[in-house]
């Protein structure tokens, strides 16, 4: 179901975009941005859509294009996931690494604990770094 075909249903069953919304469990505000393709429509919304639809339109397939965008989606988000998670650890690695400062004094920390600290940076890293730089 695309945008058009949204629209198309909700005007089919002669619902305002406001009464169309609280069936959905949408705000009227993402209907209308929806129906003006400034937002995507999802899989959950345009089956739900479709559920309402069934006793007016009696046939409402995926088109294969559907589908793709779909696995597009879920495929560009698994790509970002490791890069996600390399932040997480860094970030949570360098808080840490932060917060032991006070234990030492006001601004000084252990070679000892730099040395560590700089040897897990380096092993968290390394997997991404270009060959030159290993």
């Amino acid at each position: 179901m695309n945008n058009r075909e949204f629209k198309e249903v909700r005007l089919s069953l002669g619902l305002t975009q406001a009464e169309f919304a609280t069936q959905l469990g949408l705000t009227r505000e993402t209907v209308c941005r929806i129906e003006r393709c400034a937002f995507p429509l999802s899989r959950r919304v345009s089956l739900s859509a479709a559920n309402l639809s069934k006793p007016v339109m009696t046939q409402v397939h995926e088109s294969e294009s559907d589908l793709r965008s779909h696995d597009n989606e879920a495929l560009d988000i698994a790509s970002r996931l490791g890069a996600m998670s390399l932040l997480i650890r860094l970030d949570t690695m360098i808080f840490n690494f932060r917060l032991s400062r006070p234990v030492y004094g006001r601004n000084k920390v252990s070679g000892k604990h730099v040395a560590e600290f700089l040897s897990a940076l380096r092993s968290e890293i390394r997997p991404y770094l270009p060959e030159s730089l290993k």
